[in-house]
């Protein structure tokens, strides 16, 4: 994703930044700026957060500000059971959060020009 944001963008920047606590296993932010004194930027977001016995994931796409350009929707899966079904749907559920933000490369150029 970033690849093809510099592509287009050649002085765009990327910085990544993650962490974890005890509601939010693990989240993810990459904030990609551009432009004099990093003028515009656009953050990325995919969270996990543990609710209830269960996992959600999300993604979202969001100006600095806040104000949500795009969004994934949200999917919960169960810890409980068989560990290789529920992986086996983790998975498939972050490929499709990539197939989501890879898409999203258009919107966040936009946004940064």
């Amino acid at each position: 994703m970033a690849e093809s944001i510099r592509r287009a963008l050649p002085a765009a920047t990327c910085a990544v930044h993650h962490g974890r606590n005890e509601d939010f296993p693990w989240w993810v932010v990459a904030r990609f700026t551009h432009g004099a004194q990093e003028a515009k930027s656009v953050d990325v977001s995919i969270e996990c957060q543990r609710r209830n016995g269960l996992v959600w994931l999300r993604a979202d796409v969001a100006r600095e500000t806040g104000y949500v350009l795009s969004e994934s929707p949200v999917t919960e899966h169960t810890l409980a059971g068989d560990e290789e079904s529920a992986g086996c749907g983790l998975e498939e559920r972050l490929k499709q959060i990539e197939e989501f933000l890879l898409n999203q490369v258009p919107t966040i150029t936009r946004e940064l020009t």
